[in-house]
């Protein structure tokens, strides 16, 4: 983004007599005349502003009274146009107003005057504001024009005819790309630190705690962040969103497959089938049908409902339990805990454990009991109880949320929360919410400073913290 303050010959823009009809907006007193909805305006405000003033005055009886009518109606709502920007943390940064002309009794015009000094500095500071629904409601409310265009010029606008007079984006898109070159060049910057940085962790031997899980994820990560960058190079904002919280996403399963692996490493043991890293539909959709009875945890609870939660005993007995097996939580506790007991063959598409290996688990709790806690006993019976005659447990299928609850007790603080803001904000994109549409590729400038502000300050320092975790 250039430092220059932003001029209104240069700012993209449509011409709103095209987009919006302004030609049929001639009313008895009151003409609109505002020539270009410009981008990153909310002209959705402008053009409702217009038709309440033409109710609230329609029963002007000449000029000077539909005047007057108007600016006391403008005046009110300039205060609640206030209000909102002021809810940003900003100053409003254009006026609407209604002007007399030279011809007698003429139509009073309706404008919109733009101070480009503030709308230079409400760009660079809009992304930092609010929540990312909030910003993407504003940013709705100025892809009005666009989403107002008959599907002709729709068409016009992805290939348009060479030569064509009526080619309205042709001057628009030159601008707008010189606009963005700037903060484009940041994506793609913030993008490729992260994939150097990735590569780097990889090839660095020194500390392999979690590193043979790491490694097999490195190319999905890389993979991904390339494909977020073409997205956003061709203005698919939104898509970009998906793929980071996938990407966040499988970071968290495969962080959680690697602490259990390696608190599993830790008893000399090798498990080759990692539970999480083996999702798949169809395990999925039977967890999640109440008649097939399989296993799911929705959420931490969940993993000791069946047992710590439902002792007889004093609630600070169960908090020590849960804090310790969380801390020392093996693939084998996993399936002990919250596993389903099976005697028959698992079927394929449900990861099991045989019964040996979920005995070293109900092993290894009996390893951390605490005599001071009377609790361990009666678990450590129960769960002895439970897998008796059986020869083998299904792994229990682990719901995001579920991931999410249990790395809380991992995590830093702070990671975490920010780990939670992505999973939250970014999940905005993933239904179809209409302040979401990709309504015309490339029409908002600060939704760009918006990505760049998401990658620089959310994704890059919580990728390389979790990578740090893993490493």
């Amino acid at each position: 983004m250039t430092n220059n303050s932003f001029n209104g010959k240069d700012w993209p823009s449509i011409k709103w007599l095209e987009s919006l009809g302004a030609k049929k907006r001639k009313r008895k007193h009151f003409k609109f005349s505002i020539g270009h909805a410009y981008v990153d305006i909310p002209n959705s405000a402008i053009d409702r502003i217009y038709k309440d003033m033409l109710t609230h005055c329609k029963k002007s009886k000449n000029i000077n009274n539909a005047y007057m009518c108007a600016k006391q109606f403008l005046g009110k709502e300039m205060s609640n146009l206030d209000a909102y920007f002021k809810s940003y943390g900003l100053e409003r940064f254009f006026v609407i107003y209604v002007s007399k002309t030279k011809k007698l009794n003429g139509p009073l015009e309706y404008r919109c005057r733009i101070h480009w000094m503030k709308f230079q500095h409400f760009i660079e500071e809009f992304p930092y504001s609010k929540h990312l629904e909030d910003k993407y409601r504003y940013i709705l409310a100025c892809k009005y024009s666009g989403s107002d265009l008959p599907v002709s010029t729709l068409l016009k606008i992805y290939s348009p005819s060479k030569g064509s007079k009526r080619d309205i984006f042709k001057d628009y898109k030159r601008k707008f790309n010189e606009s963005i070159f700037a903060t484009a060049q940041a994506i793609d910057k913030s993008l490729d630190d992260l994939i150097n940085l990735i590569t780097k962790k990889a090839s660095d031997k020194r500390n392999n705690r979690y590193l043979d899980v790491f490694l097999d994820f490195v190319p999905d990560i890389v993979s991904a962040l390339k494909e977020i960058k073409i997205l956003s190079n061709k203005g698919y904002i939104s898509s970009c969103y998906r793929e980071l919280r996938s990407l966040i996403e499988r970071f968290l399963y495969v962080l959680l497959d690697g602490y259990m692996e390696y608190n599993s490493f830790l008893y000399g043991k090798r498990i080759v089938l990692l539970p999480l890293l083996n999702i798949n539909s169809l395990w999925r959709n039977q967890a999640t049908n109440e008649k097939s009875n399989k296993k799911q945890l929705k959420n931490l609870n969940d993993l000791f409902r069946d047992n710590i939660l439902r002792l007889q005993c004093e609630k600070k007995y169960k908090d020590q339990m849960k804090e310790t097996l969380l801390k020392n939580m093996s693939v084998e506790m996993y399936v002990a805990l919250g596993g389903r007991p099976s005697g028959k063959p698992c079927e394929e598409s449900v990861p099991c454990l045989n019964i040996k290996e979920i005995k070293r688990g109900i092993k290894e709790i009996a390893n951390l009991a605490n005599n001071s806690n009377p609790c361990w006993e009666a678990l450590i019976d129960d769960l002895e109880k439970r897998w008796r005659g059986k020869k083998n447990g299904e792994f229990p299928f682990p719901t995001t949320n579920f991931v999410l609850g249990f790395l809380r007790n991992i995590l830093d603080k702070d990671l975490n929360k920010k780990i939670r803001h992505i999973w939250n904000d970014y999940s905005l994109f993933i239904h179809p919410y209409v302040f979401t549409w990709q309504i015309l590729p490339k029409t908002s400038i600060i939704e760009y400073r918006i990505l760049e502000n998401e990658l620089k300050n959310t994704i890059k320092p919580s990728i390389e913290a979790l990578i740090n975790y893993i490493r």
